[in-house]
């Protein structure tokens, strides 16, 4: 996997940026076409979620 693209993936995620806004903001600026299941697939294998249990 491309390292920039990861790399800006977790920017705009830390963001709190939608999904749809990150894949859009990547294929606009940055030229990365992905699809959104793509980026979630992406985000899960490198341990990004939007939250945690706390009970774990």
């Amino acid at each position: 996997m491309d390292k920039d693209r990861l790399a800006l993936i977790k920017v705009y995620f830390d963001l709190g940026l939608k999904h749809k806004e990150i894949v859009c903001i990547l294929e606009e600026r940055h030229g990365y076409n992905i699809s959104i299941r793509q980026l979630i697939r992406i985000l899960h294998v490198h341990g990004f979620y939007r939250y945690t249990n706390p009970l774990i």
